[in-house]
C-alpha cells in the first residue's frame, strides 16, 4: 500500500510507513465493500502494544526527518539614491488650430443654347426621303402635267393620222431624180417617228398615273422619256456636226459681210445642243427624285420652252399672213391676165394643221410651266439644286 503522507510504497501487511513512520491506513475498495464490524477498543490497544514491542525488538530506527534549512539570501547593499535634478521646464508648443480647407468656388459653365441651324442652299443634305418622292408625285398629278399630256397626245395622234394619209398617196420620187429605193427609206423613217411619238405618249401617261399611287414611284415612264430624249440628242448632235462641217468647208468662200450670220448660226446650234442635253439631265434628275434624292429640273429648259412657244406662235402668224397675201396676189394676177378657167394652186394653210400648230404652241408653253412647277416644289423643301 502507499503512504498517505509521503506516498512511499510499503508492504501490504505494514502498519507504519517505512519512510516517514506514518501509520498506514488501508483504503477499502469500493467494489468489495464489506460490512464494517465494530472491533472492540481493547483490540486496538493490544495491536499498538504489539507494534511497539516489534519495533523495539527489531531496533528499527526511523530516520529523522530533518527539515532542510532555508537558503539564506544575502541582501545587496542598498545604494543611496542619487539626487534627482528637477527637469527643466519644457516650453509647451502653441496649439495649432487647423484652418478649415476652403474649396474654390467653381462657377458652372453655362453653355449657350444651341441655335437652330437654318439649312443653307449649299450645305443642305440631298436626301429627304418620302417628302421628296411626294413632291415628285404632286408634280406628276398636277393639272398642268395632265393638260400637257392631253395636248401632246392630241397633237401626236393628228400627226400620225396625217402622216399615214400622206404615206398612202403616190410619191413620184423618180420625178425628182431619186431612185425608187428611197420610198422604203421614207417608210422606215415614218415607222421610227411613230414609235418615238408613242413612246413619249406612254411615258407621259405612266408618269401621270404614278403621281396618284400611294406606294413607291415607278420610274418606267421617266425611263421611256429619257430614252427618247437621248435618241433626239444623238440625232441633233449628228445634224450639228454636219452643219459645222459644211460651214468650215465653205469658210474660205464666205464673204466677210456674211461672217456675222455664220456666228449667229453657230450660236443657235450651241443653244440647241445645250437644250437637248439639259432635257436628258432634267429627266435624270426626276428619276433621282423618285429615289428620294433632291434634284431640280433645268431652268434653262423651261426658258427655252417659253422661247420656243413664242417663236412657234410668231411663225404661225407669219405663215398665215404670207399665205393669205399670196393667195390674194395670185387671184388678182389671174383676173388681170384673164386666165379664166386656169386653176391657181392655193398656198393657204390647212385648218387642221393650223389647229395642230396652236395646240403644239400651248403644249410647249405648259411644259415650261411644269418645269418651273417642279423647281418650286423642290424649293418648298428648302433644298438647293444638286
Amino acid at each position: 500500500m502507499f503512504c498517505s503522507n509521503c506516498g512511499h510504497k510499503n508492504a501490504d501487511e505494514a502498519l507504519f510507513c517505512s519512510e516517514c513512520g506514518t501509520k498506514l491506513v488501508a483504503v477499502p475498495q469500493q467494489e468489495e465493500k464489506e460490512p464494517e464490524v465494530e472491533q472492540p477498543a481493547v483490540l486496538d490497544e493490544e495491536i499498538e502494544e504489539e507494534a511497539t514491542v516489534l519495533l523495539e525488538e527489531e531496533s528499527v530506527k526511523l530516520p529523522e526527518i530533518i527539515p532542510e534549512p532555508e537558503p539564506v539570501v544575502e541582501e545587496e547593499p542598498v545604494s543611496e539614491p542619487e539626487p534627482v535634478s528637477e527637469p527643466e521646464p519644457v516650453a509647451q508648443p502653441e496649439p495649432v488650430v487647423a484652418q478649415p480647407k476652403v474649396m474654390p468656388i467653381v462657377q458652372p459653365i453655362v453653355q449657350p443654347a444651341a441655335q437652330p441651324v437654318q439649312p443653307s442652299p449649299v450645305s443642305a443634305p440631298v436626301n429627304k426621303g418620302p417628302s421628296v418622292v411626294e413632291a415628285l408625285k404632286k408634280v406628276a398629278r398636277s393639272p398642268l402635267m395632265i393638260i400637257a399630256s392631253i395636248l401632246y397626245t392630241i397633237t401626236s395622234l393628228i400627226s400620225i393620222v396625217t402622216s399615214v394619209s400622206d404615206l398612202g398617196e403616190a410619191h413620184d420620187l423618180t420625178a425628182l431624180g431619186l431612185p425608187a429605193a428611197f420610198e422604203h427609206v421614207f417608210t422606215i423613217f415614218f415607222v421610227i417617228s411613230v414609235i418615238v411619238t408613242l413612246l413619249v405618249v406612254f411615258g407621259l401617261w405612266i408618269t401621270v398615273i404614278q403621281g396618284f399611287r400611294k406606294d413607291a414611284f415607278s420610274t418606267v415612264g421617266l425611263t421611256m422619256l429619257k430614252g427618247v430624249s437621248i435618241a433626239q440628242f444623238v440625232v441633233v448632235c449628228i445634224a450639228i456636226f454636219f452643219v459645222l462641217i459644211s460651214l468650215f468647208t465653205i469658210l474660205d468662200e464666205i464673204d466677210s459681210d456674211m461672217m456675222p450670220m455664220v456666228l449667229v448660226v453657230v450660236g443657235i446650234l450651241a443653244l440647241v445642243f445645250t437644250y437637248y442635253l439639259l432635257i436628258v439631265t432634267s429627266i435624270s434628275n426626276a428619276k433621282k427624285m423618285a429615289k428620294g434624292v433632291v434634284k431640280k429640273a433645268s431652268a434653262y429648259v423651261g426658258v427655252m420652252l417659253y422661247i420656243s412657244s413664242v417663236i412657234l406662235l410668231i411663225t404661225l402668224i407669219i405663215s398665215l399672213v404670207i399665205a393669205g397675201s399670196f393667195d390674194y396676189a395670185m387671184d388678182d394676177l389671174a383676173r388681170q391676165l384673164d386666165l379664166g378657167d386656169i386653176e391657181i394652186t392655193s398656198v393657204s394653210l390647212d385648218p387642221l394643221s393650223v389647229i395642230t400648230s396652236l395646240i403644239s404652241i400651248v403644249n410647249t408653253f405648259i411644259f415650261g410651266l411644269v418645269i418651273f412647277n417642279q423647281r418650286g416644289k423642290v424649293k418648298e423643301l428648302g433644298y438647293a439644286n444638286k
